[in-house]
């Protein structure tokens, strides 16, 4: 059985200087019927994804798609011992069909996390301040600290690593960071914390700058509590509420109702 069949992306708002490309595959072998119905599946998802404007719950099924027809390939190409089991790749369409769908979904989501942090910087708590680069830092410190207990907590993004350290009872506040920077070189936070390291052109030493570094910490906390006070209609919302506002102003269509 031989199936030629015509895969397309087409253009978006979301990536103005693109424009619509059609995928010439061919398909042959007994599993060609197959495979070419997923892939239309996954044609047909992708398309109604671009026209919610990538929102969260279809391009959860986007993925779902490209990992169901990624795992059925392999499944087949086991059974028969590394044979293409049916595909013809057209001038490298096949490939490059699913390659500009996973770029777009992997570029959205990254531009999308990278905005609703900025947003949750405001709306959100202490920890939520913190940047990625200190949160890995502080988890790595812990591994070191004590790996059979935090040696099993995955590295991905900051929100996910706050989570899990959440459940193993670390609560990352200022008194936290205070432990955390007297093990830690301070000057790798120093931009990040706007800390001056320099006195009338001398450099301070490392213990005059974790004691600016420790005031920072508590001054930060301070600020979000009292943002709280004056605001309680931003900071004391429920989550819910908040990954509503987040998802009116138009950053929370990809990553939905996550600690972001």
């Amino acid at each position: 059985m031989t199936i030629r069949l015509d895969l397309c992306i087409n253009s978006d708002p979301e990536f103005p200087y693109t424009q619509s490309s059609i995928y010439e595959v061919r398909m042959y072998g007994i599993n060609a019927h197959t495979n070419a119905q997923k892939l239309k599946h996954i044609e047909i998802q992708f398309m109604l994804t671009q026209k919610t404007n990538y929102k969260i719950d279809e391009v959860q099924k986007t993925l779902a798609l490209l990992d169901d027809y990624f795992s059925y390939r392999q499944h087949v190409k086991r059974y028969y011992w590394g044979n293409d089991f049916g595909f013809y790749d057209y001038s490298s369409n096949f490939c490059a069909f699913l390659t500009g769908i996973q770029c777009r979904l992997e570029m959205v989501s990254k531009y999308r996390l990278l905005e609703t942090r900025s947003i949750k910087s405001i709306l959100g708590n202490f920890e939520e301040s913190i940047s990625p680069k200190m949160i890995h830092k502080i988890l790595t410190w812990l591994k070191k600290k004590d790996f059979p207990k935090y040696g099993t907590i995955k590295r991905g993004i900051k929100e996910e690593i706050i989570i899990d350290l959440k459940k193993h009872d670390i609560i990352i506040n200022p008194k936290f960071l205070c432990d955390f920077i007297d093990d830690n070189n301070p000057i790798e936070f120093v931009k990040e914390w706007k800390i001056k390291t320099h006195i009338n052109g001398k450099r301070m030493k490392n213990i005059e700058i974790r004691k600016l570094f420790k005031k920072a910490f508590y001054k930060r906390e301070n600020d979000c509590i009292r943002f709280k006070m004056i605001y309680p209609s931003l900071n004391s919302l429920p989550k819910h509420i908040e990954s509503l506002i987040i998802s009116y102003l138009g950053f929370g269509s990809v990553l939905g109702d996550q600690s972001i």
